[in-house]
């Protein structure tokens, strides 16, 4: 019987993704684990529709993530659950025109934005894509590791 190209390939392609998948979720679980004060993690992930004449490519956006349902700029579906731990995590911040020291800075929560946005942000963008998709928002929970994505509107 002669081999079907296809569906060795599709075959591949889906080991390949669940692969994939399966080894995000133990990462992230240790990422969790090492920080409990993480309830969610918020990013969003897409291909632009325009970029001033240059090619559109897929980008994923989790080297720039946000934390606890705190969405810098974004309306949320997600409701904020503990502390803004991308607030907190900043020494200083703007007020009235000038630098002014955080009160609320907390060295754990630099810790957690630091190595979440540096092991999210190194993962390349093809595994992204493959894994939670195109023109999405994603919500990453730590309870059985969860992944949810909603779709995005990002212009």
């Amino acid at each position: 019987m002669k081999p079907n190209l296809a569906n060795t390939l599709n075959t591949a392609f889906d080991e390949a993704k669940a692969s994939l998948h399966k080894a995000l979720l133990q990462g992230l679980a240790s990422l969790f684990e090492a920080h409990p004060n993480v309830k969610s993690v918020q990013f969003q992930a897409y291909t632009p529709y325009f970029n001033d004449g240059e090619e559109c490519t897929y980008r994923c956006n989790a080297d720039s993530c946000t934390f606890n349902g705190y969405e810098e700029y974004a309306d949320s579906e997600i409701e904020a659950d503990g502390e803004d731990i991308n607030a907190n995590a900043q020494k200083t911040h703007y007020s009235n025109g000038r630098d002014v020291t955080n009160p609320n800075y907390n060295k754990e929560a630099k810790m957690a934005v630091d190595e979440f946005q540096k092991e999210l942000g190194s993962i390349k963008d093809e595994i992204w894509k493959m894994v939670v998709g195109d023109h999405v928002s994603v919500n990453i929970t730590p309870e059985s590791i969860t992944i949810t994505t909603v779709e995005y509107d990002h212009e």
